[in-house]
């Protein structure tokens, strides 16, 4: 029998405390089983996930793409994040890839133990496989909803005040512009002021400016009030997009948010899509979820601003921007349908992350860019499989230059002996590197020897945490240098869901990469030399192959990483214009 629990529970916890267990879920709560189960019995089950998802994904993905067909209303279909698949945004896949693990196991008849801090992951097994599994407890289910709601609602009159301060921001000379960039917003921007600094598309705007097209900015629709009375002091070119929305937009936005309701699915439009029973409630959970979410009305907000943008531009301006397939993107290319839409793949594509992928039964026609721009051959072969009707070129990678310069010494000193640890934004996979550090630092005093320089994720929402036991380790130092820099002298980079790897792996340095137990970034399927992959039950062994390995020469950069050329761009802007 399959024995489930939550992860806080101490009372049904200690019941199974002498069976073997699994840990489910992030990894926020593994702190709080400490002392109750027996570390010694835990099951590591990362690689099963792993074999899991690989059988399972492309099921997963014609399963979107045959729901994609089924609704009536595409802005409100293409606005979820169901329909993006994206699992840095939802946990519908990660909960289909659990639940096939959880059958499994119930197909071998195991005695074991599941822990999870997931009360998503707990309803959806009752639902699936009542009576074949032991629910340890039964009346914990959905009571944070209430909560989550007045939350919601403190944000909706957050967001009404945002409106409030940028309604009259409207960019007076918006019809002169030729091009409009949209850019991402943090504290990077103001790095070169009074220049407008774009870690995603470098020096493209003085380039453009220079061949005689102005050039404007448009931003996310919703930032912090510091960076919107920032950008208002400094730059004169920003297109704030939240001062378009009107009063009616707003209400609108919110009662459709609010009456969402689930399209009734009939199996007969799913021919050939395996596990029908598991997807159909998960795709119904997501819809109850949208409810609860502000993400859904963030969206439809955007659909809408966009859309009253495109009333006061010339009718041949062009649009470049961040390509990832996220929602908000095919907000910007349905309302902006009429314009010259340029895509800029600009980093790593994540193998797990579903955001990229097509089903062959989705029309993508609607919602994507006219050009695809990409990073470099190796994504480019990727995007082409998936993106079939649309045109992909290669522009180089504007964010990674820094490979291609060849005076760079990346033979790392003798007398230095730096090791990088690099957090990925995930705050769950974070907390999963940050204890494999913790445990090396108590248990290898070899390691007082390097100096251990932690990285945090530019996007991290508080720099601190959760690194602060690591202050007590003289050797150990969180750091704000650029990636780029800190690669100069480090001996070996270790990280866990993150594409930084690529950039120590291509200049020749030592990387170890934690695959945790949830989904991966997926970063072995991409690029296998010069690359220690590790788990969580091997982590110490193979930190010690590692950092014991002789030094790699450079990898085949080119491989996955084109020289930037700006004057691609200007090709596509050419040629639109004829």
């Amino acid at each position: 029998m399959i024995n489930i629990a939550y992860f806080n529970d101490s009372f049904n916890l200690g019941k199974f405390s002498g069976l073997p267990w699994i840990y489910l879920g992030t990894h926020k709560g593994i702190n709080y089983i400490k002392g109750i189960l027996d570390e010694n019995n835990r099951i590591f089950v990362a690689k099963d996930i792993e074999q899991i998802t690989d059988i399972i994904r492309d099921n997963f993905i014609d399963f979107i793409g045959k729901l994609s067909i089924c609704q009536d209303d595409k802005i409100i279909w293409y606005c979820s994040r169901m329909a993006s698949k994206s699992v840095s945004q939802n946990t519908m896949f990660q909960q289909y890839v659990y639940l096939k693990l959880i059958d499994r196991l119930i197909s071998e008849n195991r005695e074991i133990l599941f822990v999870t801090d997931d009360y998503e992951l707990l309803n959806n097994a009752k639902k699936i496989f009542m009576g074949r599994i032991n629910l340890s407890n039964k009346n914990i289910f959905y009571k944070k909803t209430f909560m989550n709601k007045i939350i919601n609602i403190t944000k909706i009159l957050r967001y009404f005040f945002l409106w409030s301060v940028c309604k009259f921001l409207r960019n007076k000379e918006i019809n002169k512009f030729d091009i409009i960039i949209h850019s991402w917003i943090n504290e990077r921007v103001f790095t070169r002021l009074p220049r407008f600094c774009n870690s995603n598309f470098g020096d493209l705007e003085d380039f453009l400016e220079n061949k005689g097209y102005k050039v404007g900015c448009i931003v996310p629709i919703f930032l912090p009030l510091k960076y919107i009375d920032k950008l208002k002091k400094h730059f004169r070119n920003i297109i704030f997009p939240l001062s378009y929305l009107s009063l009616q937009d707003f209400l609108k936005s919110i009662f459709i948010k609010f009456t969402i309701n689930k399209n009734a699915l009939s199996k007969d439009n799913f021919e050939n899509i395996k596990d029908l029973d598991i997807l159909i409630k998960l795709s119904e959970n997501e819809v109850s979820k949208e409810n609860c979410s502000l993400y859904f009305l963030n969206y439809l907000l955007s659909f809408y601003a966009y859309k009253n943008l495109s009333r006061s531009l010339d009718k041949n301006v062009s649009f470049i921007y961040p390509f990832e397939n996220q929602p908000w993107e095919k907000m910007f290319n349905i309302a902006l349908s009429k314009f010259n839409r340029i895509a800029y793949q600009h980093s790593t594509i994540p193998y797990n992350w579903l955001d990229y992928r097509v089903s062959k039964y989705e029309n993508t026609d609607s919602y994507s860019p006219r050009v695809i721009l990409t990073a470099g051959k190796k994504w480019s072969s990727f995007l082409k499989e998936n993106y079939r009707n649309i045109l992909i070129k290669e522009l180089g990678a504007i964010r990674f230059s820094y490979l291609f310069d060849r005076d760079r010494k990346m033979v790392v000193n003798s007398e230095e002996r730096n090791i990088v640890i690099a957090f990925p934004i995930s705050t769950s996979i974070s907390i999963s590197l940050y204890r494999q550090l913790l445990n090396l630092l108590a248990t290898r005093k070899d390691l007082s020897a390097y100096t251990i320089k932690i990285k945090p994720h530019p996007y991290s929402k508080r720099f601190d945490f959760p690194y602060k036991d690591c202050h007590s380790y003289k050797n150990c130092t969180v750091v704000k240098n650029e990636f780029a820099e800190l690669l100069n002298d480090c001996n070996l980079l270790i990280t866990s869901g993150s594409s930084v790897a690529f950039e120590s792996v291509l200049l020749g340095i030592k990387t170890l990469y934690l695959i945790p137990e949830e989904l991966s970034y997926g970063i072995e399927h991409f690029i296998k030399d010069n690359l220690f992959i590790a788990h969580e039950d091997d982590f110490s062994d193979k930190f010690d192959k590692a950092l014991n390995s002789p030094v790699y020469p450079n990898a085949n950069i080119e491989e996955y990483f084109s020289r930037p050329d700006f004057n691609i761009v200007l090709d596509i802007l050419e040629s639109n214009k004829n």
